[in-house]
């Protein structure tokens, strides 16, 4: 997977429930479902990251090892792409804040 920053896009819309994640693609007319590590992997991808950058802060917030964490994400960051719910930056983009 290329280190370009991705991030979500803002015209999907998400809806948590419980500790759940619906997203829905109304150009595609899907859904995507996801459990609360994917709800908080969305809302970091609110501004463009790339996988070293969502990987060090996820390993932050769960005190997880750093290669499992990147295996992980990969997966999931592969799907959501494969969905077309989040996009890669232009180089002209700026990098997120924090």
């Amino acid at each position: 997977m290329s280190e370009e920053r991705k991030y979500a896009r803002n015209d999907v819309i998400g809806a948590t429930i419980d500790e759940d994640l619906i997203l829905f693609d109304a150009t595609a007319g899907k859904y995507f479902a996801t459990g609360a590590v994917g709800a908080d992997i969305w809302a970091h991808l609110s501004s463009p990251l790339s996988l070293d950058e969502l990987c060090t802060r996820l390993a932050l917030d769960y005190d997880v090892d750093r290669e499992a964490c990147r295996r992980d994400v990969v997966e999931f960051i592969e799907r959501l792409l494969a969905a077309g719910l989040i996009t890669v930056a232009n180089a002209d983009e700026q990098q997120p804040e924090g």
